[in-house]
């Protein structure tokens, strides 16, 4: 856009430098004012046509880079990359999901394990106080119990 804008531009000073430079030539002698006209338009018209020669330097290098990365994406390793991005996508989400899964199975597992164990260690310590009332006949200690 900027392109055609200077090119326009270029252009519109081009035709105002015909234009005073065949009113140079009708006019007698060629006054001063308008030898710096043409002298200030002609350095108008060089800014423009370097600025539009840059603004083709920048617009070619840009096609450029585009074209290269256009190339890559065509390479094999890019091949089928939107499909292999949503496979990968859908097995780490998978992944994280299952993650979160053990870790609360883990959770319910060690607490299910703590409460078989104090059920059990109270089982066998209501076995062990009732054999240690049957068989122990001394009165210094009354019961025994394991404590975990």
């Amino acid at each position: 856009i900027e392109y055609r804008e200077r090119l326009e531009q270029c252009k519109q000073a081009q035709r105002s430098l015909k234009a005073k430079k065949a009113a140079a030539k009708r006019a007698s002698g060629g006054s001063d004012n308008t030898v710096r006209d043409i002298t200030r338009l002609s350095e108008q018209l060089k800014t423009l046509r370097s600025r539009v020669d840059r603004i083709r330097g920048a617009l070619g290098t840009e096609r450029s880079t585009v074209r290269d990365i256009e190339r890559k994406l065509r390479e094999k390793q890019y091949a089928n990359i939107d499909k292999r991005y949503r496979d990968k996508m859908i097995e780490t989400e998978a992944t994280t999901l299952a993650m979160a899964d053990l870790e609360q199975y883990s959770r319910v597992l060690d607490k299910a394990l703590m409460q078989f164990h104090q059920s059990k260690m109270a089982e066998v310590n209501g076995v062990l106080a009732e054999y240690w009332r049957d068989t122990y006949q001394g009165h210094d200690i009354s019961g025994i119990a394991i404590r975990a």
